[in-house]
């Protein structure tokens, strides 16, 4: 009995302790916050007392406060590792270790784990083994996530540090939140980052500011409306604040000019309507700043600031959004309401510059998550007539070089202006075998006769082909067929001979089985990764929104203010009016440009998709997708300039025809002038191939000898790499009479040109006009740079004293 009384006893007591133990580490737990916020409060009411002593206490309470404070932001740092298994479609997520992490216990330690996962959908989360009693723990853990490469651009990786808990819930130490479009996963990424508090939006609610913006760009004048703010910070001891706004506008971190509202005496919820303006002329409203801060008024010592806000250049998510909004509304007034935030963090992002785009021209070895893009589908500038651009128009036999135009306007423009008597031999370098695979689609498409397909429909299938991410599927049955007669071209070069306007052979063995490799991809498409075969294939609407959604980053959840910006504030400064607003945003959104014909779009064009090679771990993986431009538009190539004045004509200052009509129009009449020179056949075809199409000729399928014979045009294809070594051949001394370079080529003209250039020759440079994300200033050193380097080729600029910002014209120094 004595015994059974005795183990009661015991239990009892150890039931006692454990309560007790589990009641003071909680308190302990909650302890440290309070203090903090009665020192907090502390130190406001003390603000208002005159007492020196009280003074004294004062500042001996402020100190420890803020040391407690920064000891409370140090919560430690955590070391992870990122990777993407492009061949399995893994992200894989290390975590290593982590230092100096916050003591949760009374003990002054911490039991951590971290939790991993991804945003939005937190399908699957995963965590690490519980480290006990340590605040630098070692984890070296690995986990994979499951997911497309293409889809990886709208996903946020959060890793969350917890204190584990046996008897409560467990409580958060910190968090680190990354956006995976701003990770570069080519290589492995291995750093250390801070951990930061998971509470601190709830902990920085400072109000919000309801704002309107007007512009009116004739006048330079900038309208700025403090409407009204409501729940603003309580700064005074009676729980409310003496709330004004102090509006200033500055550029380059100076300060232009200051104005600020009125006193509202008393109130949290204050209501200014208050109008502010500024003279801003319109070449500089892109680079002004609008920088407000609410303060609460204080009759003795200094105003307090509550919060922060500014809209303008370098802004980003509703900044940003409400400054493209109010460009894209000239003389209207734009309302937006905006979360204040601290002084500092305000300040921070003000004097941070956006990094420089001057990069995006060289769009070969540029990063794919640029505007631009890293390989040429189309060129960014008109088509032009090349023959017509030097100081006399070139007249008999002329040799032309392309080195890297893109797509075949010059070609066609150029054969539209020939006469009777001329002869033209085009040479084509590119710097990828995709792009001559995609050329050779092309003018295969333009060569069709007419008794194949009308002008009408050839026109329509040429720019759908052209310009656009998604095709109908009728559209992509011809495409296919183009593919399969091309590929037996490509393979048949040594037995037979070329179409002239086709010509291959010149081409290495290798160059050519990568012609005949991809065309085989666009009759039977491949997954995105070459390894993964029972992965479906890649879908352009996914590759599309990946481009944009690592191009604009944070500014994507604004994505139609940013396309807004672009088309008005560049676009249609730069002379493209007869851009439509709605076929751009279209464009911007789903890669669909053309759109001429009532159908379902939703077929993947594969002439547009590319490989992109990425690093990783030491080795090589081609990545299909699309890496062309999604800024500037196709509809530069035929669409915004034309001989047709009555296509330009506007109504109510809105052009009555859009750049799909210039396009259309354009192209439709460059493909009659193919017709007006087709004649009899060449010896690339025999007789009775000649008297009449073949049978497959029917409107299916369209074999190299049925397509049309052009009078004395050429059109010939040379290795990527042979313009540095033409010099070497006989051959090609002082060969060609017009020599062009794309933008992203320019790189590739030098002292050599002058070895292959005839003595008359006229050197074309496309300039960075239309590249959307190099600014003037950077337009203007890049059209500087291409006249030096042509000096040092021995060229000198023709027509200096006149302006032509599209193409840059160089002559032979005499």
């Amino acid at each position: 009995m004595w015994a059974v009384a005795a183990i009661v006893v015991v239990v009892l007591v150890l039931v006692a302790c454990l309560i007790f133990c589990l009641f003071k580490k909680c308190c302990g737990k909650k302890k440290k916050p309070k203090k903090v916020r009665e020192r907090k409060t502390g130190r406001r009411k003390k603000e208002k007392e005159g007492e020196g002593e009280a003074g004294e206490k004062e500042g001996e309470v402020k100190k420890e406060g803020e040391e407690e404070e920064k000891e409370q932001e140090k919560l430690g740092k955590l070391e992870f590792s990122l990777d993407y298994n492009f061949t399995d479609a893994q992200l894989i997520v290390g975590i290593l270790q982590a230092q100096d992490l916050a003591a949760m216990d009374m003990g002054g330690t911490s039991d951590p784990y971290v939790k991993v996962f991804l945003l939005p959908d937190k399908k699957k989360k995963y965590e690490t083994k519980v480290q006990r009693k340590n605040l630098c723990p070692v984890f070296n853990e690995t986990f994979i996530f499951k997911i497309p490469y293409a889809e990886l651009g709208g996903k946020t990786l959060v890793l969350q540090v917890f204190d584990f808990d046996r008897f409560s819930k467990h409580d958060m130490i910190g968090e680190i939140k990354i956006p995976m479009n701003s990770v570069d996963l080519g290589q492995p990424l291995q750093q250390w980052r801070d951990v930061e508090s998971g509470e601190k939006e709830e902990q920085e609610k400072l109000g919000d500011i309801c704002v309107s913006l007007r512009y009116v760009p004739t006048a330079g004048k900038l309208t700025v409306n403090i409407m009204e703010a409501k729940n603003l910070k309580k700064m005074d001891v009676g729980g409310l604040s003496d709330p004004y706004v102090k509006i200033v506008l500055q550029q380059n971190g100076k300060r232009i000019k200051k104005k600020k509202t009125t006193v509202k005496k008393n109130t949290l919820n204050p209501y200014f309507n208050e109008s502010f303006s500024f003279d801003v002329p319109f070449e500089q409203i892109q680079k002004v700043q609008v920088v407000l801060t609410v303060f609460d008024y204080d009759k003795l010592g200094s105003n307090d600031p509550i919060g922060k806000t500014f809209m303008g250049y370098g802004a980003t998510g509703v900044g940003l959004r409400h400054w493209s909004e109010m460009l894209a509304n000239p003389r209207r007034p734009v309302a937006q309401w905006h979360t204040l935030l601290p002084e500092e963090e305000v300040d921070a992002a003000v004097k941070a510059k956006p990094p420089s785009l001057l990069a995006c021209y060289r769009m070969s070895a540029g990063r794919a998550s640029e505007g631009a893009g890293c390989i040429t589908w189309w060129g960014l500038s008109p088509a032009r007539d090349l023959l017509s651009t030097g100081p006399v128009r070139l007249e008999g036999e002329v040799n032309v070089l392309l080195v890297g135009s893109g797509d075949p306007r010059h070609i066609l423009k150029t054969i539209s202006g020939l006469r009777d008597h001329d002869i033209l031999h085009v040479w084509v370098i590119e710097n990828s075998m995709e792009v001559v695979a995609r050329q050779l689609l092309l003018l295969y498409l333009a060569l069709m006769p007419k008794e194949c397909m009308g002008n009408n429909e050839k026109t329509e299938v040429f720019l759908e082909v052209f310009g656009n991410g998604e095709i109908r599927s009728q559209t992509e049955q011809t495409l296919r067929r183009a593919a399969s007669q091309l590929s037996l071209s490509v393979t048949d070069t040594l037995e037979t001979a070329t179409h002239p306007c086709l010509n291959t052979s010149l081409l290495r063995f290798k160059e050519r089985d990568e012609l005949a490799r991809i065309f085989k991809l666009w009759i039977q498409p491949e997954p995105s990764t070459s390894s993964s075969k029972c992965s479906a294939p890649i879908l352009m609407s996914k590759a599309w929104d990946y481009r944009v959604r690592q191009h604009l980053g944070t500014r994507y959840d604004s994505k139609r203010s940013c396309f807004d910006w672009d088309l008005t504030m560049k676009l249609h400064e730069k002379g493209c009016g007869v851009i439509n607003k709605q076929h751009y945003t279209q464009w911007r959104e789903r890669g669909l440009a053309f759109e001429r014909r009532e159908g379902v779009y939703q077929i993947t064009n594969p002439s547009l998709l590319s490989s992109r090679v990425f690093n990783q771990r030491g080795d090589k993986v081609a990545v299909r997708g699309y890496w062309g431009d999604i800024v500037s538009s196709p509809y530069l190539s035929f669409g915004i300039e034309t001989d047709d004045k009555s296509l330009l004509k506007t109504q109510n200052g809105q052009h009555v025809k859009t750049a799909q009509d210039i396009s259309f129009a354009n192209v439709q009449e460059l493909f009659q002038s193919l017709s007006s020179r087709r004649g009899c056949p060449t010896t690339f075809q025999s007789d009775a191939e000649t008297k009449e199409p073949s049978p497959e000729a029917d409107g299916k399928s369209v074999s190299i000898n049925d397509l049309m014979c052009l009078n004395g045009i050429s059109v010939t294809f040379l290795p990527t790499d042979s313009l540095y070594k033409l010099p070497e051949k006989q051959k090609y001394s002082h060969f060609f009479n017009i020599i062009y370079f794309s933008a992203s080529c320019v790189h590739q003209f030098g002292p050599t040109t002058r070895q292959i250039a005839a003595p008359d020759a006229v050197i074309v440079v496309e300039l960075a006009k239309y590249i959307l994300d190099v600014n003037k200033e950077q337009e203007a050193c890049f059209a500087k740079k291409v006249v030096s380097i042509a000096l040092e080729a021995e060229f000198e600029p023709w027509r200096e004293g006149k302006s032509d910002d599209v193409h840059a014209v160089f002559v032979p120094q005499r």
